[in-house]
């Protein structure tokens, strides 16, 4: 069963920003927030057209545990946050999932 969108879908392309995949990445924080200053500035001509033109997909940090508990390249369980060796060594499987609509 899907559930009914409160939104008309837009012709508009997609802008997909995120940041922090890695804790240790601090500076990508103050871009992400001088970014999302700029792009919802309503005095700003520029973000206006970008607003426009994209739907903006904003996700601030994708590994918050790793944030918090200081894991550089893991999550919380210790595994490296963006591809998992599997027991085998032959494959690499991946540890994150975007659902992007």
């Amino acid at each position: 069963m899907s559930m009914p969108r409160h939104y008309q879908q837009s012709e508009k392309r997609v802008c997909f920003i995120s940041s922090r995949v890695h804790p240790g990445e601090t500076p990508a924080s103050f871009i992400f927030e001088g970014f999302l200053d700029f792009i919802t500035n309503p005095n700003d001509p520029r973000a206006k057209l970008l607003r426009d033109e994209y739907v903006f997909k904003l996700i601030p940090c994708l590994n918050p545990d790793g944030v918090v508990d200081g894991h550089y390249r893991s999550h919380s369980r210790g595994t490296q946050f963006l591809c998992c060796l599997q027991e085998d060594k032959k494959h690499i499987t991946c540890c994150v999932t975007w659902h992007v609509s």
